[in-house]
């Protein structure tokens, strides 16, 4: 399986095999609010380091980018040459900054993890201070135990504790992929990994692979992390081959109140890059732009609260309530696409729990927590038609308009039918939730609780 499982990451380095990218967080950073979002750099690969990262079009086209990950390759740039990037993003008011060691992805060496904490104990003042250190870019493999990985994370930290004192992100193992190997090295296994202020990250990608539990990467498995009892966050995204749905995990992970940032800015080797021209075309470019693959992956980011735009409600995690039949929208426990979506009596199950996103403007997209899936007109565009779920992607039959009716009720419109979300005179559990024109009746007002 290592072929396959690895084979997504060689996308990020030209001429050379994978490093992937590593994960980041705000210093500070509690589990108790969901941190702002941000963006991965990869500058080292390209002109010598000597890179423009086109501030300008990402503050005004990406307000969303809050944090930056900045990847240090010690084998092809210089201390200073580092410094300057963090330096230039401080003065283009990026603060919220984490650099990453960017070395031996992959390698289940011991005394490679050593090397890099050294690195950071020897340079972290001399890059300025101020950032989150992720102390290793994916090290260990999908192979390694959770009791090798726990010693040699243990002997790694206590290095870099004698300059830094502050959040230290950690990728699981299996190229950010091994929930359960790393939740083992955390609570179960003979060392554990000791040090509290550490942040856990998992990296998602259609290519993903679970090798513990033996099945492609899933939303249920993001359940180990939320077990671990540290911070967890979604450090690196993006799309390419393979059955994982990363589209469903990425919303997954922010129900949960997790992080994320995307692949990448720029510098990724192959098409990842979510400006135009790529560094790996023209390190020196003086204009960008965005292109498609932005439009696929900045819609998840959110600015510390929300999505690609705001609304009436705010952003987060409901229960919606229909104000004729008194019960909440519920997937019905399905996890397949296509599937009708219904009412249920009020309950705690994750049925019934929404994640309400802004795609961009007013454009809300609602996930459901179970299923990870989106709620979708499935095309449906007729008065009595059903309403049912569908892999979340970029489709306007996901994208919802809520209008207030006073009092704390909204209508829910789908934007590509135009016709609103209603119950169809139902008051039973499982009614089947309907399209209707939109009219003045109590089966189209929800309230968000």
């Amino acid at each position: 399986m290592k072929s396959a499982i690895t084979s997504f990451a060689t996308r990020l380095i030209p001429r050379a095999f994978a490093l992937l990218a590593a994960s980041v967080v705000l210093g500070g950073f509690t589990s108790s609010a969901r941190a702002a979002d941000g963006a991965n750099l990869q500058p080292a690969y390209y002109n010598g380091g000597n890179v423009n990262f086109g501030w300008a079009l990402m503050k005004s086209q990406a307000p969303n980018i809050k944090r930056l990950r900045i990847e240090i390759d010690s084998s092809r740039v210089s201390t200073a040459t580092a410094k300057g990037w963090i330096d230039q993003a401080k003065a283009n008011g990026f603060t919220d900054l984490i650099c990453t060691f960017h070395q031996f992805g992959g390698s289940d060496n011991a005394s490679d993890l050593l090397t890099a904490a050294n690195w950071w104990k020897n340079n972290y003042n001399a890059l300025g201070g101020g950032f989150t250190i992720n102390l290793c870019n994916e090290w260990a493999d999908h192979n390694i135990t959770s009791s090798a990985y726990a010693s040699a994370y243990n002997s790694a930290i206590s290095i870099v504790r004698q300059v830094y004192s502050g959040p230290i992100v950690v990728d699981i193992p299996g190229w950010g992929q091994e929930t359960l190997t790393a939740l083992n090295a955390y609570k179960n296994s003979s060392p554990v990994i000791t040090d509290g202020n550490l942040i856990v990250s998992t990296h998602i990608y259609p290519g993903n692979w679970n090798q513990a539990r033996n099945h492609v990467y899933q939303t249920s498995d993001m359940n180990d992390l939320s077990s671990i009892g540290r911070t967890v966050i979604i450090g690196e995204y993006g799309t390419g081959a393979g059955s994982c749905d990363w589209s469903g995990c990425v919303d997954f992970g922010k129900s949960k109140g997790w992080s994320c940032l995307a692949w990448s800015w720029n510098g990724d080797g192959g098409v990842l890059n979510m400006v135009s021209p790529s560094w790996a075309s023209n390190a020196t470019a003086t204009s960008f732009s965005t292109n498609s693959y932005f439009s696929t992956v900045y819609p998840k980011l959110s600015g510390g609260g929300g999505g690609g735009g705001s609304g009436p409600v705010s952003p987060g995690t409901y229960q919606l309530i229909n104000r004729a039949s008194g019960k909440a929208l519920d997937n019905l426990g399905s996890t397949t696409d296509g599937t009708n979506v219904g009412q249920w009596a009020i309950g705690g199950s994750n049925n019934q729990r929404w994640v309400l996103s802004y795609v961009s403007g007013t454009n809300a997209k609602l996930i459901c927590v179970t299923a990870s899936k989106a709620l979708d007109s499935l095309a449906h565009n007729t008065d009595g038609s059903t309403v049912g779920q569908w892999a979340s992607g970029g489709s306007t039959n996901q994208q919802w308009t809520l209008q207030s009716q006073g009092g704390g009720w909204y209508k829910i419109i789908n934007n590509a039918n135009g016709k609103a979300l209603d119950t169809g005179g139902s008051t039973s559990d499982g009614g089947i939730m309907q399209f209707w024109s939109s009219n003045t009746s109590f089966n189209q007002q929800w309230r968000f609780q």
